[in-house]
């Protein structure tokens, strides 16, 4: 306590009486007093034995002395007279323990029957309050170093106003320079997105006094950075059952998300790609049986037709042998094409041409070219949608996905008197959907997923080599695309229909 004034009145030990309860009074003639001797009262009250020497200054803390020494220089130039002067120190009792007092001092004018008495003194012992006080002390400032330098963001508000107080940590949050006392509105940094469920929470707690609460937010910086905070809500009510308070922290667990969104990703990725193993593994066993088993055949036929083309020489049958000429070429044509679309499915996602904006109106135009002759053949009706979206792709590559699609409804027409085939493409959000649909043959559901296998043929009578739509579903995955069929079966035709992505793929590339 600094020096101040208590009170004033016409007796001066009235007023010091007055102080309080277990004061002991003294007298001095000068303040010089307290300098060359202690005062037997408060010797007394110390305990202390009567020795040459012993001065207040001698039993004051150090720390508390220049208080003392400025305290008694200033009584001495006190004006006016009259006014009590009080400070709180340390002193030393006989036992060597340091106790809290109250010293009050009030300079007065002489009086008649004590003329050298110039000053009234007054000693109270306050340690017990004092502990009391310094321990309040001690844990406002405990208290405050921890709101202030926590590394969690605290907000404290009241349920009347929007604006909080708050900690360090969540201005560099929210991105503001702290200073003592700042207040600010975090209802504005609140995510849009997550404000609504926030009110409410907010107005919840305030109606049903809901004690705390555990949530997840947003925060919008100062300079637009988002940032993810575990929110830890907590209520304080007063003595009559009253919320007084809002204490919220916050902690940003940002890169928390971040490395949990990684690990989805990853695990998303792992996933897939375990998929996409399995199903070349399936392809693979696939692969080695055609390979063994078609290309064995064409191989049986060259060489059975080469004996019994050196037969028919050696024995004159010269009608016999254009036949045997007419079987063998068939053969090595068929390997042939096996050959040649095997070697294509390869070269897919392997080696790609260079991406490029391009219209799909383009695209369809030149496949459209490519097979003209056999639409002609079957005098198909072609409606073609105008106005496709412009796409990012390896143009060649998706020309043969709209031809080999042509191709397959011309093949499947069957019996139809009028067959008809419509190409087109919508948009969404995230991708375009292209599709060819016709009204030939149609597909049992129970195929649509099986015609998409390697060398997977529904009529093995059927020229092909059963490659065709599994080419189609390698380069629209290598397009980061999807693929499928929808047909109500025998006699309904099919919609055959592809994705490709509205923006740039991150492998568009020309080797791979």
């Amino acid at each position: 306590m600094g020096d101040t004034v208590s009170g004033k009145g016409p007796n001066p030990i009235q007023i010091l009486a007055a102080l309080g309860v277990a004061i002991q009074c003294f007298e001095l003639r000068d303040s010089d007093q307290h300098r060359r001797e202690l005062h037997p009262a408060i010797r007394s009250l110390l305990l202390h034995p009567e020795q040459p020497g012993l001065t207040l200054m001698a039993i004051t803390h150090p720390d508390d002395q220049a208080l003392l020494e400025a305290h008694l220089k200033g009584l001495e130039a006190a004006t006016p007279k009259g006014k009590v002067y009080t400070h709180d120190l340390r002193l030393k009792d006989a036992q060597d323990q340091w106790r809290w007092f109250e010293l009050h001092h009030m300079w007065i004018d002489p009086v008649p029957d004590a003329p050298e008495i110039r000053i009234y003194g007054a000693i109270q012992e306050i340690t017990a309050r004092k502990e009391i006080e310094l321990a309040a002390i001690e844990e406002a400032r405990l208290y405050r170093r921890i709101f202030e330098d926590s590394p969690i963001g605290i907000a404290i508000g009241k349920p009347d106003s929007r604006y909080d107080r708050v900690n360090k940590a969540l201005c560099d949050i929210v991105g503001y320079e702290w200073y003592p006392g700042i207040m600010l509105d975090l209802v504005k940094h609140t995510h849009p997105d997550d404000l609504p469920a926030n009110l409410a929470l907010i107005e919840r707690q305030l109606r049903h006094k809901i004690a705390y609460a555990e949530f997840e937010k947003r925060y919008i910086r100062t300079d637009g950075e988002i940032r993810w905070m575990h929110m830890y809500g907590h209520t304080i009510y007063n003595d009559q059952g009253e919320i007084e308070y809002g204490v919220m922290m916050s902690l940003d667990i940002t890169a928390w998300k971040s490395l949990e969104a990684e690990r989805l990703l990853s695990t998303t990725e792992r996933e897939r790609l375990i998929q996409e193993l399995e199903g070349r593994n399936a392809e693979m066993e696939r692969f080695i049986y055609t390979v063994s088993h078609d290309l064995k055949s064409p191989l049986i036929t060259v060489q059975g037709f080469l004996g019994y083309l050196e037969t028919d020489i050696a024995s004159g049958r010269t009608d016999r042998v254009s036949r045997d000429i007419e079987h063998i070429s068939q053969a090595i044509s068929r390997m042939n094409v096996l050959l040649q679309d095997l070697l294509e499915l390869s070269r897919v996602g392997r080696l790609v041409n260079p991406y490029e904006w391009i219209s799909l109106d383009f695209i369809v135009m030149e496949a459209v070219q490519n097979v003209i002759g056999r639409i002609d053949r079957i005098n198909a009706i072609l409606n073609v949608r105008n106005g496709m979206p412009t796409v990012y792709v390896d143009r060649q590559r998706i020309v043969e996905v709209f031809q080999n699609l042509l191709d397959n409804a011309l093949k499947f027409m069957g019996d139809q008197t009028v067959p008809y085939i419509e190409i087109g493409a919508d948009e969404t959000e995230t991708e375009v959907i292209c599709f060819v649909r016709d009204n030939g043959m149609g597909i049992e559901p129970r195929y649509h997923e099986k015609i998409f296998g390697l060398f997977e043929r529904l009529d093995p009578q059927t020229d092909g080599t059963g490659i065709g739509l599994a080419l189609i579903r390698r380069i629209v995955e290598t397009h980061n695309g999807r693929v499928w069929v929808e047909s109500d079966g025998q006699n309904h035709g099919s919609t055959f229909f592809f994705t490709l992505p509205r923006k740039e793929p991150s492998h568009a590339s020309n080797e791979r």
